[in-house]
C-alpha cells in the first residue's frame, strides 16, 4: 500500500505477482486491502515471540 501525504494523491495499493504488477486505485480498494492487513498483523507473533518459535523449532531439527 502507498501512502501519500498530500491529499490530491490519494493512497493506492500496489499488488506485484509472478508476471506482472497491478496499481489498485480507489477507496474500496485500500479500504479492503488495510481491514486484510490489519488482520494479520492482530494475528502475527509479536517479534520477541516471532524469536522464541523460530529457536525452539531449531533446536528439534538440530538434535
Amino acid at each position: 500500500m502507498l501512502g501519500f501525504p498530500d491529499a490530491e494523491d490519494p493512497d493506492i495499493v500496489y499488488r506485484d505477482g509472478i508476471t506482472d504488477a497491478t496499481y489498485l486505485e480507489g477507496e474500496h480498494h485500500v479500504r479492503e486491502y488495510t481491514r486484510a492487513f490489519d488482520g494479520l498483523r492482530a494475528a502475527a507473533l509479536s517479534p520477541q515471540r516471532s524469536t522464541q518459535l523460530i529457536k525452539s523449532i531449531l533446536k528439534e531439527y538440530t538434535r
